[in-house]
């Protein structure tokens, strides 16, 4: 039943078309209407890129009537994300605060559904709740590829007849029947006005028949669900960003634990608990539970290395410090390469044979000294990455490759070799 506009005296329709790109709703609207007030043209990307509200006022023997039709953007749209043009549809509501006589799912006539169109029947029901099936309107374009299809047949089937024996996909079969068969052929193009005036009439018939409206109440009933729709739409090209972040942090993580100071370490660790309580302020349907878990082990693996491992890495990087003294030492006793030397170190064997003998037996004990401080870093070298090795990490290959670059630091084993 149509609200009348008292000032005027007008009775008042509220009508929204929804459905996807390409299935003729701004060309239902002109035909609603009466006349080309929607851009419209046949393409796979949406014409309309946000909601637009047309009207037209028509004079009935029981009064004037206020039509307005709202034209929503076209669900899987090849041009922009699911998630926008959802947003943008939720948008159309605020147009009508009154709300709508009629929600039109509009379908292009055809004898194979795709998942694309079956798609979108299920954004639908999820944005505007179990209440849309009350209210709804199905209008089907392209009228003359029934006929063509059907018409001058043996069996006659006329178009409802059809409608009823559209038993696959189940999805198309359960709209039917949960909208209680209120379907429209209409015929937005070429020469048929004929069929074009029955449609609008059957069209308002089905209004006519309808009592109250859709409106935000019916509307803000399926906030929770929509949210999560929305987030799920979101997520093809949310997921790569977030993993991206994660991967980062991850790297950057074991980079500052190169320097073995725990001070550069707790910086990223906040970063990382920052970036969780992100996640879980966007994760409204559980869809983002893999990556909070991940972070949450990054966190907690990264303390069980530094606590379980400081002491041998402590260990670790001292004989690291002692072995490069003593080599550097060494290279002190090794054979003089300048003629100079050679013959200071003559004059020295000759004139004091003890200091050289001396100086051999020093020079064989630091030597054994050295090669004793290279067994014991290759020993801890392989105890830490086989500790490491033992650890199921979700991101294994990354904390190796970490671990592998802080044992072989090239600044400090530049003049190492083992």
């Amino acid at each position: 039943m149509a609200e009348r506009k008292e000032d005027f005296d007008i009775a008042l329709y509220n009508i929204i078309l929804l459905g996807k790109t390409g299935n003729g709703k701004s060309a239902t609207g002109n035909t609603i209407l009466g006349n080309d007030l929607f851009h419209s043209k046949a393409s796979t990307a949406s014409c309309t890129k946000c909601c637009t509200l047309e009207c037209a006022q028509f004079l009935h023997q029981d009064g004037a009537v206020l039509v307005r039709v709202v034209d929503t953007p076209g669900l899987i749209d090849t041009v922009d994300s699911q998630a926008d043009i959802l947003c943008r549809i939720c948008e159309a509501m605020s147009l009508c605060p009154e709300g709508f006589n009629a929600l039109v799912i509009v379908l292009r006539f055809a004898s194979r559904w795709t998942k694309d169109e079956l798609e979108a029947l299920r954004i639908l029901k999820r944005t505007f709740g179990p209440e849309l099936m009350k209210y709804c309107i199905i209008i089907m374009t392209h009228g003359m590829n029934f006929d063509t299809e059907y018409e001058n047949k043996p069996d006659n089937l006329t178009f409802m007849e059809w409608c009823k024996e559209q038993t696959n996909p189940p999805e198309l079969f359960q709209l039917f029947q949960e909208c209680d068969y209120r379907i429209v052929l209409f015929y937005n193009k070429g020469k048929y006005e004929k069929e074009k005036k029955e449609s609008v009439a059957k069209f308002w018939e089905l209004i006519e028949k309808r009592q109250g409206r859709y409106t935000n109440l019916h509307f803000s009933k399926c906030v929770e669900e929509r949210e999560k729709l929305i987030l799920e739409l979101k997520l093809p090209q949310l997921k790569p960003k977030i993993q991206e972040k994660i991967s980062l942090l991850k790297g950057e993580l074991l980079k500052a634990m190169e320097s073995d100071q725990v001070r550069n370490v707790l910086p990223f660790k906040k970063r990382a608990k920052q970036l969780i309580e992100e996640l879980k302020k966007e994760n409204r349907g559980n869809s983002l539970d893999d990556f909070t878990d991940t972070l949450e082990n990054v966190i907690l693996e990264v303390d069980e290395i530094q606590n379980i491992d400081a002491a041998e890495r402590n260990r670790y990087f001292k004989l690291v410090d002692k072995y490069l003294r003593k080599k550097s030492y060494l290279e002190g006793f090794e054979f003089p390469k300048t003629v100079w030397r050679c013959i200071v170190e003559f004059f020295h064997m000759v004139t004091n044979p003890s200091y050289y003998i001396d100086k051999q037996v020093v020079y064989i004990a630091i030597k054994t000294h050295v090669a004793a401080l290279e067994k014991q870093i290759k020993d801890i070298k392989d105890k830490l990455k086989k500790s490491l090795s033992q650890r199921r990490l979700p991101y294994k290959e990354v904390t190796e490759v970490g671990l592998s670059h802080q044992l072989e630091d090239k600044g400090m084993f530049e003049n190492v070799s083992f």
